[in-house]
């Protein structure tokens, strides 16, 4: 009886230990991690101001959340960096980066980086990096207006 009841207790440790990584890589595997869009804000003759909106979709929050942006060039050559940190980042809230870029510059932007690192429930660390192309925004097309 004994034993029972401590594998018992053991298990419910377990449980409340690790809920919050279940819950993350549950909602992870169903597509619900972040939703990550980029658009020009503003352009003028010597300066672009790329924007990055990011929405955070998983039930789990992370805590000392931070998040960096970067504009690289072909030859993977930072152009431009932003960071922003935060305490708690929880389910549908959202971060806006504002990257300024001078025009010489915009023209070699070919790819963006995004690193997200944070602890999961306060307990399980992650960091997320990632590399793509623009998608659908084009700098050097933009300067032809």
């Amino acid at each position: 009886m004994l034993r029972v009841i401590v594998f018992l207790v053991g298990l419910s440790i377990l449980l409340i230990v690790t809920y919050p990584l279940i819950i993350f890589v549950y909602d992870s595997m169903n597509g619900n991690f972040f939703s990550i869009r980029y658009s020009i804000s503003h352009v003028n003759r010597t300066h672009i101001v790329f924007r990055v909106n990011l929405t955070y979709l998983n039930s789990a929050e992370i805590h000392d959340f931070n998040i960096t942006v970067e504009i690289l060039s072909e030859e993977n050559k930072s152009i431009a960096r932003s960071c922003v940190t935060k305490s708690v980042l929880k389910l549908n809230e959202s971060l806006i980066l504002e990257l300024t870029i001078p025009l010489e510059n915009a023209i070699k932007a070919k790819y963006v980086a995004l690193t997200l690192k944070g602890v999961i429930g306060g307990i399980y660390p992650i960091s997320v990096k990632v590399k793509e192309e623009f998608r659908g925004v084009k700098l050097w097309k933009v300067m032809k207006y």
